[in-house]
């Protein structure tokens, strides 16, 4: 069940019939829910049913809201089609002429997402440059190396052209499915503590992880993937981790796990 009116009309329905209830929660919690008159009955209703967040970040809000029989089990995503992604020239094992970094956002335009605090933190790192994907109410400026993109006809496309990845997320973001896509292509990613994927990652092996809203952190992570040799380990060690943990096989194993055996 996803919407509130689900929950609080069918979820009882379906247990006097004795079906088990998962409530799915991936959305970012704010005051449509801690301000929810509806509240107090969500929590008497969630000891009986089990509540699915993607990420153990959005788990331990909704604890602390009182929830009951909470689990995290990750988004699941496809890996690009055989012959449709080519490779930038780093994770070909040689480095561009040029030698820029070619870094990728793609976010919704809004303060919670910090896109701001990452084009501020490229006006201190030369010999790099930034493609922003998004729309929203927030005010992006394309400068020398700032490109903004409104909306792109094929998101292949943009993944095939950045060698890192950036999800600067200054807010509660209870997934970051980009980056689980960026990983799977091969594409070394920065995110911030705030997104809930960073719980599923090491810091310095499989992903840099920064805190959120610091400049000066997303800056130096940008300056350790300027050296190609890690950046290249990292990616590597990040493909093989969202393999492992964000893959459309596994995400359907574990809400069949708990579906038939209560447990993830």
């Amino acid at each position: 069940m996803l919407s509130l009116t689900e929950k609080i009309l069918l979820t009882p329905l379906a247990l006097k019939k004795d079906i088990k209830v998962l409530w799915i929660e991936h959305d970012n919690v704010g005051n449509w829910l801690t301000k929810n008159p509806s509240l107090p009955l969500l929590k008497k209703l969630s000891a009986q049913v089990t509540t699915v967040c993607v990420s153990d970040l959005s788990a331990e809000i909704f604890r602390s809201l009182g929830y009951k029989n909470v689990v995290a089990i990750p988004n699941g995503v496809k890996e690009a089609e055989r012959g449709k992604l080519k490779e930038p020239a780093c994770r070909q094992g040689r480095e561009r002429d040029d030698g820029i970094l070619r870094i990728g956002c793609i976010a919704r335009l809004s303060p919670e997402k910090g896109v701001d605090v990452l084009i501020a933190a490229m006006k201190q790192v030369p010999d790099a440059t930034l493609l922003v994907v998004g729309k929203g109410p927030q005010y992006v400026q394309s400068s020398k190396n700032v490109t903004l993109r409104y909306e792109v006809p094929d998101i292949e496309q943009v993944y095939s052209q950045i060698d890192v990845l950036v999800l600067p997320s200054r807010e509660e973001d209870p997934f970051g499915l980009v980056v689980a896509e960026a990983m799977m292509r091969g594409i070394a990613v920065i995110c911030t503590d705030a997104c809930g994927i960073a719980g599923y990652l090491t810091d310095g092996q499989d992903a840099l992880i920064v805190p959120a809203g610091s400049t000066e952190a997303l800056v130096e992570a940008i300056e350790r993937f300027q050296v190609s040799g890690f950046r290249e380990q990292v990616a590597t060690a990040g493909k093989k981790a969202a393999r492992e943990k964000f893959s459309v096989e596994r995400m359907v194993k574990d809400y069949e796990s708990q579906i038939t055996n209560h447990t993830v």
